[in-house]
């Protein structure tokens, strides 16, 4: 009895631990690439590269790892809101489970193509106008559009 009950368990088992493995290494796989990216960062700044887009890059990164961490720990509650939705009812179990992969796998995307992109104006294969510095204290609201020196910013 005891034996036929482990063997009911022990896929169950080895399937938590895969899935815990796959996030564990998603998670590493993206905190190296920031590390990655900040270390470019610097290289960049010393060579008087603008590096606004990559710092925003690096904590967009930051925030969204958090919410997969947070998707992990709440399977049950996004299943519950994927079936709210109707054009994901059908797919909600699905979704709920796969969603903290979905966003480590989208912020390792991310952070690769901003390395790229960093390594190409580092390397000067690549070039861009420097980001423009807004003084948010002066931004206004424009109907829905948030402004400054009469342009839009966000």
């Amino acid at each position: 009895m005891i034996i036929s009950n482990l063997k009911k368990l022990i896929p169950f088992v080895f399937l938590m631990a895969c899935t815990l493995t796959n996030a564990q290494s998603l998670e590493s796989q993206a905190n190296a690439k920031i590390k990655t990216l900040e270390t470019l960062i610097k290289k960049a700044e010393k060579k008087g590269i603008d590096v606004l887009k990559e710092k925003t890059t690096v904590r967009t990164a930051e925030v969204f790892l958090k919410f997969a961490d947070w998707d992990d720990k709440n399977v049950d509650i996004n299943i519950k809101l994927f079936k709210k939705v109707p054009s994901f009812k059908k797919d909600a179990v699905k979704m709920g489970n796969d969603l903290a992969d979905f966003e480590r796998k989208d912020v390792i995307a991310m952070l690769d193509e901003a390395t790229e992109d960093l390594n190409e104006l580092i390397n000067k294969k690549a070039f861009r106008k420097p980001s423009p510095k807004v003084d948010w204290t002066k931004v206004t609201v424009d109907n829905d559009q948030l402004t400054f020196n009469n342009r839009p910013v966000f």
